[in-house]
């Protein structure tokens, strides 16, 4: 999957062995495949994202449902652009009033209550190896028919908060199949969290098509958010579709 960039809008959701690090030549085999599968199939770019956010009271009581729709496409200079084209309130479409509060902030050069991260930047990029520590665990869980091994891993990545760079570690396990070698499921939090939350908790589920493409399918992420008193409990599907080169 090439550099695509994926925006947190947290305005919707809050107003055993050794370790060892995965550049060495102590490296697991099955992570080393993982490795080489990240590099066959780093150019992969999602069409659409649909990213849908519930809300839900301190004390678990649904409270709002918002819904946006994102498409990636390349302009006439190759260069790969993000368009948000569809945005659900409580089954409402609100598409309209939704891009012009945008172009306001812009013009008025708001700050966004978002986030971003970069798909690439997880700890199967070989590039990113000197930055990620692993632990090979002896548990296994099933998956997409799967067995898979589990890895403790953490991993110190470039994490953008309303245009600020900050330098953050995902700590959590990594799932491969134990046979392939293909990541079939990532799930951490972040140290330190992002402002405004109280805790989170990410799942990111992979697909391997029948000929072999692999790619993100969905991140979940379930957390509670919170400002002065007010505290919001949330859950987040993002689904990644119809990919493309």
């Amino acid at each position: 999957m090439k550099r695509c960039q994926v925006i947190i809008l947290f305005a919707l959701i809050a107003a055993a062995t050794a370790i060892s690090t995965a550049t060495n030549e102590n490296t697991p085999e099955l992570w080393q495949k993982a490795l080489k599968l990240f590099s066959a199939n780093k150019d992969w770019i999602p069409g659409n994202i649909i990213q849908r956010t519930e809300l839900f009271t301190e004390q678990g009581k649904p409270e709002s449902t918002h819904e946006v729709w994102i498409e990636y496409k390349k302009d006439d200079k190759e260069k790969i652009t993000s368009e948000i084209v569809k945005v659900i309130k409580d089954s409402k479409n609100v598409t309209d009033e939704f891009k012009k509060e945008q172009s306001k902030k812009q013009k008025k050069k708001d700050k966004e209550d978002s986030a971003s991260f970069e798909l690439n930047d997880n700890p199967f990029n070989p590039d990113l190896q000197k930055n990620v520590s692993i632990k090979v665990t002896n548990e296994t869980q099933r998956i997409s028919g799967k067995n898979c091994t589990g890895f403790e891993f953490s991993q110190k990545v470039e994490f953008r908060e309303n245009d600020k760079k900050l330098t953050v570690t995902n700590r959590g396990k990594a799932w491969l199949d134990k046979e392939t070698g293909f990541p079939l499921k990532l799930e951490y939090t972040f140290d330190p969290l992002p402002k405004r939350m109280k805790s989170i908790w990410t799942i990111i589920l992979y697909e391997v098509t029948p000929e072999g493409n692999w790619y993100a399918k969905e991140m979940i992420m379930d957390g509670e958010a919170g400002f002065l008193f007010i505290k919001k409990k949330f859950h987040t599907l993002i689904t990644f579709n119809n990919f493309w080169k």
